[in-house]
């Protein structure tokens, strides 16, 4: 009984990898491309878990068969999950960058298709697989195909702590890019990607110390051990599916470069563009449009995005984001003084222009030091006294 539940428990990621695969494929919509990245990684996942069910259940020969393939995916999978990431701020991604992130796991699989297809019989490199934790038993043949596969089990883990640093620096960088050019920068927030990632390194580090040490790590505990953390693998590719097929473009393509150094604006700029400035935002009252960015403000007072960035950011002490915000928060303010009792926070969030309940709640106590409900209720208490 408990074997059958621990092969469903193996069975169990796998098929939540093939899922989202699948679903990713053929989805739609502004970040099409990204989606088919993150479909890859669940590509990976799929094989590198098929990998770990052949081998727990002793299928020797199978996994054998299908090495370079598993090797290839498990390794390709921490590329994968950076170039989804990638590909939402820069959709077109050159042949180069493709060739750089996966000449590893390629050569990975070219290794393996040498040692375990040409250089070792099938039953030769079966056998290795079998009792890969007692190596003394090996012929030579079957200790230099070993050594090579713990040596690129090595490179495994150099490239998860790689791929772990520049996907932190890559979410860190983009969100501040963002922060200059929407105005609902939080609603695109990819910081659940850091911790995706995070989570998945240790999984896969982990899968890969109890292959490792599998006959050791069993001499002592129970093989039941593996269920409840294939469980949590399981759980955490449907997540990563689930935000993945949420998450919205950082930036459009055309936002993608940084903004260049600027000197001081002139005075007659300045003052040109901080007239417009005002009315876009006193009269037309721009900061109530959800989706309001940067370059499209810009365009409505009759200037580029990099003279308006320059001017808030030096004249006003923000970022674009923080500008916006703040004529939200003075709206949803008023609004609350209307003393309207029928109306919602979550209503009053969405008309003074914030997309969700949590982006306007967050700002709101950032700016007012209270949160909403402790500021309505303060309110409240003083008009009784």
């Amino acid at each position: 009984m408990t074997e059958d539940i621990l092969k469903i428990a193996l069975l169990l990621p796998l098929l939540v990898a093939l899922f989202w695969f699948v679903e990713l494929l053929f989805s739609s919509g502004n970040n099409g491309k990204a989606k088919k990245h993150l479909a890859f990684f669940m590509l990976c996942g799929f094989f590198s878990m098929l990998g770990g069910y052949l081998y727990f259940t002793g299928l020797y020969k199978f996994y054998t068969l299908s090495y370079f393939i598993i090797k290839t995916f498990s390794f390709a999978q921490l590329p994968a999950f950076y170039l989804y990431l990638k590909s939402l701020i820069q959709p077109r991604i050159n042949q180069q960058t493709y060739a750089k992130h996966y000449f590893i796991p390629i050569l990975a699989g070219l290794v393996a298709i040498f040692f375990h297809w040409i250089f070792l019989s099938l039953e030769e490199s079966a056998r290795m697989f079998e009792f890969f934790t007692t190596p003394e038993v090996f012929s030579s043949k079957e200790k230099l195909a070993f050594y090579f596969d713990i040596s690129f089990r090595n490179i495994f883990v150099l490239m998860a702590v790689f791929y772990l640093a520049i996907i932190h620096r890559q979410v860190k960088e983009s969100f501040k890019k963002l922060l200059n050019l929407c105005a609902d920068a939080e609603s695109k927030n990819p910081s659940w990607i850091i911790i995706a990632n995070l989570l998945y390194i240790i999984f896969s580090v982990f899968a890969l110390l109890l292959f490792n040490l599998h006959d050791i790590f069993f001499s002592h505990f129970s093989e039941t051990y593996l269920i409840l953390p294939l469980f949590l693998l399981a759980t955490l590719f449907f997540l990563i599916g689930f935000k993945g097929n949420r998450q919205d473009m950082f930036v459009l393509i055309s936002d993608v470069e940084e903004i260049p150094s600027l000197g001081p604006l002139p005075e007659d700029v300045k003052a040109y563009l901080i007239k417009n400035l005002e009315k876009a935002i006193e009269q037309d009252q721009l900061y109530l449009k959800q989706d309001i960015c940067l370059p499209e403000l810009a365009k409505h007072i009759g200037t580029n995005r990099y003279y308006l960035s320059k001017l808030i950011n030096s004249e006003f002490e923000m970022n674009f984001n923080d500008y916006i915000n703040q004529y939200r928060i003075k709206e949803a303010i008023n609004i609350i003084h209307s003393k309207r009792k029928d109306i919602t926070l979550s209503e009053i969030a969405t008309k003074s222009g914030f997309k969700s309940y949590i982006s306007f709640s967050r700002n709101f106590k950032r700016k007012v030091n209270v949160s909403p409900e402790a500021f309505v209720k303060s309110m409240f208490t003083k008009q009784k006294i």
